[in-house]
């Protein structure tokens, strides 16, 4: 097939499909996400040297934001699996440790976070291999940042509240050190951080805390639209929890606004739309309910 020069994929990588993928534009990334991965697995078997390392890190990259976003949103978890698959062949051949943690991260991601698959439960083993070779390298700095908070929510799912504390402290101080910058590695910063730090209080059954978490996340600096998504989902399940039904409503309205595909097949926040239906302020959630073929 005729692929394009590796510095023109980078390129389109930074611009095109990074600004496709913040905005949330799955259309344009299905558009030109499969080329794009086909084009690097030709320049993967076919280029050496620097070149090759370069094709190697974009496809890692490219396939776990394939397989943990775009397939995973639209319910195709088989092809989320063979693309996390990728990644960490890709990681095999580059022999780079810290790629090899992103490649564990999109393998641990591209199913449902509760279904505790062995690359989730195993997250936090695969940030201390990555930590010793961070150094000062933002983009690794924020590769270990995300396995910390992947090994938070393992931590907190299988009620080691400390460790899970553990673990989220070491991302913000992290995140501290990175700040914000719109092409962070899955969008690793202090206010995704505090979506983080959010779900986590949430998975801990403490919706106060959740909400004075995300009271402290500005959302106009979270990159994206799926984490603004993902916070306005986690803030309805903190306020479902203390029985504000209408307030929770809003929260998943608002969710759909900012990401449509995020919100419908977050199992979460399926689950929470059906509760919701009957209780003041379910009406409003009807049309949602349908979209998400709840009724």
């Amino acid at each position: 097939m005729p692929v394009r020069p590796v510095g023109v994929l980078e390129t389109e990588w930074n611009d095109r499909i990074l600004a496709a993928w913040r905005r949330s534009d799955r259309a344009e990334l299905g558009r030109l996400t499969p080329g794009f991965i086909g084009e690097l697995h030709v320049h993967a078997a076919t280029t050496d040297g620097q070149s090759r390392e370069t094709t190697l890190r974009l496809l890692i990259w490219a396939c776990s934001a394939a397989g943990s976003d775009l397939l995973k949103a639209y319910g195709h978890l088989d092809l989320a699996w063979i693309a996390a698959d990728r990644a960490e062949r890709a990681a095999r051949v580059l022999g780079d440790e810290v790629w090899a943690g992103a490649a564990a991260f999109a393998m641990a991601h591209c199913r449902r976070s509760l279904d505790l698959t062995r690359a989730f439960r195993t997250i936090g083993h695969t940030a201390d291999r990555v930590e010793p070779h961070i150094g000062d390298d933002r983009q690794a700095q924020e590769i270990y940042g995300m396995l910390r908070l992947s090994a938070a929510l393992a931590c907190q799912i299988r009620g080691d509240h400390g460790g899970a504390d553990d673990c989220a402290k070491e991302a913000e101080r992290i995140a501290a050190r990175t700040g914000e910058h719109m092409d962070a590695w899955q969008w690793f910063g202090p206010a995704n951080v505090g979506v983080w730090r959010t779900a986590l209080a949430v998975e801990a059954g403490e919706p106060a805390r959740a909400l004075d978490y995300a009271a402290r996340v500005v959302p106009e600096a979270l990159p994206s639209q799926i984490r603004r998504a993902s916070l306005r989902i986690e803030k309805a399940r903190a306020y479902a929890m203390l029985d504000q039904s209408r307030q929770a409503s809003i929260e998943l309205r608002q969710a759909e606004r900012q990401d449509a595909p995020r919100t419908h097949s977050d199992p979460f926040a399926r689950e929470l739309v059906a509760d919701l239906l009957p209780k003041p302020g379910g009406r409003d959630l009807r049309g949602l309910a349908w979209r998400m073929n709840l009724i």
